[in-house]
């Protein structure tokens, strides 16, 4: 460092220039920036990158005949290279390979869909957007224009974990029909899911999301207020280690909302605070169906026939309480065993 400085000063000197800052200036000019420190990039900056702890192969796979506008960038340890259809990425423990594309959605009108498959033990973190920026920075896109656009993006990555100190992160604020379908749909070594900040639903967009992702035991908070239809169909679906449902504040449903959204979930003890006060075709339709552990439901209206199988398979129903604010209700779904006390 002080054979630098002083190189930095005698160089200066024999250049007349006027201050140590002007000079800097004339370094970088002359031999670029290498005595510069790199700056590490923030999660928001860092490409959705995926990290072999194993060695295997990486698949990315063009589903149902995808065809896309703009190929896919990876890089792979620092080195990039373009694609336009199916390619098989050979990995070792330690590499790291990030994606990128200018595209607005990576399915098209058809059934077809961008998957990235890892066959072996992996860690995935970055900002997905990178994948769907078509336009300007993505770090700071939080807007999800194309439908579909990452529906089935990481689908059937059985060995997918978290990071220990990096996250995935999803950061948009307003979504669009279907973006998230079954995006991590059978990821079931994932332990925890990334933040959901959106607050508008839009038709199918969490539809399957985390389907059977078994190692679950919190889901991420859903602050949304306004739904769609079908915007949270079995997002939870089978996720057998989740104790804990998030809040569900919206209080005007919408058709199949919340179908089979906790089915099979074998251990999850309550149910959130149902606050809705206008129900919908089929909006809690078998939404609890086969959830043995259940013995406290909290619901604010009662049951009609768009509560069909609701709590069905709820084994400990006789012992469980109902929490309401009162309201009427029938018999539906089995639960005449169903104590009721007042809602809190």
């Amino acid at each position: 460092m002080m054979k630098q400085n002083i190189f930095s000063m005698a160089l200066c000197a024999l250049m007349a220039t006027a201050t140590l800052t002007s000079c800097e200036g004339a370094l970088d000019d002359i031999f670029g920036e290498w005595s510069r420190p790199v700056k590490p990039l923030s999660i928001e900056e860092t490409p959705l990158t995926i990290e072999a702890v194993e060695s295997g192969t990486i698949t990315i796979s063009y589903k149902g005949g995808l065809t896309l506008p703009k190929p896919i960038t990876y890089t792979k340890n620092g080195v990039s290279t373009s694609i336009t259809a199916d390619t098989d990425i050979a990995v070792a423990a330690g590499d790291i390979v990030s994606f990128s594309s200018e595209n607005s959605t990576l399915n098209d009108d058809g059934s077809g869909y961008l998957n990235i498959l890892a066959d072996h033990k992996i860690y995935a973190y970055g900002n997905v957007m990178s994948l769907i920026n078509d336009e300007g920075d993505f770090s700071k896109d939080k807007t999800i224009s194309g439908e579909y656009a990452l529906a089935g993006l990481l689908l059937g990555n059985t060995e997918l974990y978290n990071h220990p100190e990096k996250k995935i992160i999803l950061p948009a604020t307003t979504l669009s029909e279907g973006c998230y379908e079954q995006m991590f749909y059978g990821c079931n070594k994932m332990a925890t899911a990334p933040e959901l900040p959106a607050k508008e639903m839009k038709d199918k967009c969490y539809y399957g999301m985390f389907t059977y992702c078994r190692s679950f035991t919190t889901a991420p908070a859903l602050p949304s207020t306004s739904l769609a239809t079908k915007c949270y169909y079995e997002m939870f679906h089978s996720c057998s280690s989740l104790t804990t449902a998030p809040a569900l504040p919206a209080t005007t449903l919408k058709k199949e909302c919340y179908y089979e959204m906790f089915k099979n979930c074998d251990v999850l003890t309550e149910t959130p605070h149902l606050a809705a006060e206008t129900l919908a075709d089929d909006c809690y339709i078998y939404m609890f169906q086969n959830c043995p552990a259940l013995t406290k439901a909290y619901v604010k209206v009662g049951f009609d026939t768009n509560c069909q199988g609701m709590f069905a398979g709820c084994t400990d129903v006789s012992t469980s309480t109902f929490y309401t604010d009162g309201s009427g209700w029938n018999s539906a779904n089995g639960v005449t065993n169903w104590q009721k006390e007042a809602y809190q």
